[in-house]
């Protein structure tokens, strides 16, 4: 990736003759300098295709709280590049102090709690419950806001009536001559 310095140029030597040196140009009028930082994690690939895999790190889950959130401070807590196990818990401990701190809950149904260490594991249950908990925070209540739920209930309920009715017994005679 180029830099906003060596653009700018590429552009005085095409559209500019004889300008020489255009960052010196540019100081001189407008006092400032053409900077370009560009950081790890701005080329990295947040694509997921496996689950299990790529959330291990802790950036993707991480950068998904962050777009989901509307906040843009946890990136840079992040441990990156990652040197091995210990960076990668940092990372999803990150993440699962900002998931905490939003009001989503870690724990399940069966009273095991989620953290770092099952989803550096690739445990797909665990893994599953922390985004089903992500989707229902933030996603979930504008699908839900236009569906009428009572009507939906009432309709389960005689789905689940109907399949509780007991049906009237048939004895089968057998004719055996």
């Amino acid at each position: 990736m180029k830099s906003s310095l060596s653009i700018a140029q590429r552009l005085s030597k095409l559209c500019l003759t004889g300008e020489g040196d255009v960052s010196r140009r540019l100081h001189s009028i407008t006092k400032c300098q053409l900077v370009h930082n560009q950081y790890p994690l701005d080329d990295f690939y947040y694509r997921i295709t496996n689950l299990a895999v790529d959330m291990r790190d802790g950036v993707r889950l991480t950068r998904l709280i962050e777009i989901l959130s509307g906040r843009n401070d946890l990136l840079q807590q992040l441990r990156y590049p990652l040197l091995g196990l210990s960076g990668r818990i940092h990372n999803l401990s990150v993440a699962l102090r900002a998931i905490q701190s939003e009001g989503v809950k870690l724990c399940m149904e069966n009273g095991q709690s989620v953290d770092a260490i099952d989803i550096e594991t690739g445990n797909r249950e665990k893994t599953l419950f922390l985004l089903w908990g992500l989707i229902s925070r933030w996603k979930l209540p504008q699908y839900l806001e236009n569906i009428s739920l009572k009507e939906e209930i009432v309709s389960l309920r005689t789905i689940v009536g109907i399949r509780k009715v007991k049906l009237p017994s048939i004895k089968v005679a057998s004719f055996a001559e």
